[in-house]
């Protein structure tokens, strides 16, 4: 097993979030498991504070990709593609929270980019599971986790089993992402048409954009593609996608990192970031902790009791 320290992950993490080159403008992403099954979500909710939500029933997808083993930008591996069940109905949030829902439940803003519409920036994965516990709260739910992130209550480290707002797990995030499909995008495996439904190192103009403005993907969810990168439930494991159970995967348990530096899975790529960031297995990494960054975001999932 790669063991990753303190220095290594923050360079990683730098590395990441700082830059990255592309020279593919058509990346195919070939699958070997059996297709997935391809429900169609056709319920959206409004919770208390105007955040929508799309409801995802559960189905299989082959989660991951076996052809971008050994490119530059794939640093963490994406390999084996895995058939995955998800065997609950979740709800995820329709856009990236944005600075007026963060502000309404934190009453503060870490943002670098400023606006009431765009997506709330620059936070840390605590910020990020601090907001879900405080949402649930204001609504009356158990809240999903402690002050430090673990899982807590009835859930036992399990994050389906929360009654309350909580990230999005690595395979519920690529499934909604992929919304039935196989290909690279949610839509095609053609990158000259990400720009239609993301922004991203091309067209962003180095600053983040006002949610909801492009294309959604099939499942009517915005900028699961570009804008900023999301924070998901998981940590990371190098080996995770060779031993990840058929069903209902959410990650190691404990942090696997040896010296302690709580590594959690961003998806989705952003404004700063090139075509390949944005495919739907890519997956990158950062230190929980590392916040300041204004390519960091994040939506949330509620699983339905």
């Amino acid at each position: 097993m790669i063991r990753l320290d303190s220095a290594c992950v923050l360079l990683l993490c730098a590395l990441i979030l700082g830059f990255g080159c592309d020279t593919n403008t058509n990346v195919t992403d070939p699958m070997d498991p059996p297709p997935p099954t391809d429900p169609t979500p056709v319920v959206t909710i409004t919770n208390t504070i105007g955040m929508k939500f799309v409801l995802i029933p559960n189905g299989s997808f082959p989660m991951g990709s076996n052809n971008h083993v050994g490119e530059v930008e794939v640093v963490y591996p994406e390999n084996p593609a895995h058939a995955v069940e998800l065997t609950h109905d979740f709800y995820m949030s329709v856009y990236e929270t944005t600075q007026e829902h963060y502000e309404a439940i934190v009453g503060t803003n870490p943002s670098h980019f400023i606006g009431d519409n765009l997506p709330v920036d620059s936070l840390t994965w605590i910020d990020a599971v601090r907001f879900a516990n405080a949402l649930s709260e204001s609504e009356g739910l158990a809240p999903c986790y402690d002050n430090e992130g673990s899982v807590i209550g009835g859930a036992a480290g399990n994050p389906y089993l929360c009654v309350g707002y909580r990230l999005p797990t690595e395979a519920e995030w690529e499934y909604a992402c992929r919304a039935g499909s196989r290909t690279a995008y949610s839509f095609s495996n053609d990158s000259l048409q990400l720009g239609d439904y993301a922004w991203y190192k091309t067209n962003a103009g180095q600053q983040t954009h006002p949610v909801g403005q492009k294309l959604p993907n099939a499942w009517e969810l915005y900028d699961m593609h570009g804008n900023v990168f999301e924070w998901v439930h998981d940590f990371y494991g190098v080996d995770y996608y060779s031993v990840s159970p058929d069903s209902d995967p959410h990650g190691p348990l404990t942090d696997p990192d040896p010296d302690g530096s709580f590594v959690k899975m961003v998806r989705g790529g952003s404004w700063w970031h090139t075509a390949t960031h944005s495919r739907s297995s890519k997956r990158d990494v950062v230190a929980r902790a590392f916040g300041g960054v204004s390519r960091l975001g994040f939506r949330l999932a509620r699983t339905v009791k």
